[in-house]
């Protein structure tokens, strides 16, 4: 008698692995929406490209079309899209900015192959677009240099990278 009771008191082995399967799911299924959720809302980053900026070897004059700087990457895994790219030229002088782009009418930029990206081996190159002197007569009043800072941004967010100093003729 004993003994009939004992096994109408336990779960039968097939509801159990009915149970256990339904558990493992529902536990699958959590674990899927907490991973979907958590990839989701990953924030998209600049770049982790990483810029050098110095003197332009061609020496600046009071011209307006002088070249500035000279700028390649130490670091280029990505190629940047010139539309998500913002370069600014700071002048230290007179705390002016200037928003270079490729046949920018302030600060031009130009570069090894005229396309919609740089790459990250290419070089660029800032210079005056031709309406405005942004290194001309006031580095030329001081002597022998232009300090002009540059600071770039990839899609809202900041590039590393070092600037340089203009020498002026």
């Amino acid at each position: 008698m004993k003994n009939e009771m004992k096994n109408d008191e336990a779960v039968s082995p097939v509801i159990a692995t009915i149970l256990m399967v339904a558990i493992t799911v529902v536990l699958a299924g959590v674990l899927y929406v907490w991973a979907s959720e958590l990839a989701g809302n990953q924030t998209e980053a600049g770049s982790l490209n990483q810029y050098k900026a110095e003197d332009h070897p061609s020496a600046t004059s009071d011209q307006m079309t002088d070249n500035l700087m000279r700028i390649s990457f130490t670091n280029g895994p990505d190629d940047l899209t010139w539309s998500f790219l913002t370069i600014t030229l700071f002048d230290e002088e007179d705390g002016k900015t200037y928003k270079c782009t490729p046949g920018g009418a302030d600060c031009t930029v130009t570069e090894e192959t005229a396309d919609t990206a740089w790459a990250g081996s290419e070089i660029i190159g800032l210079a005056e677009g031709g309406s405005t002197d942004i290194c001309g007569a006031a580095g030329g009043a001081e002597g022998n240099s232009c300090e002009v800072k540059v600071s770039m941004q990839y899609k809202g967010k900041p590039i590393a990278g070092t600037s340089g100093i203009v020498a002026v003729a």
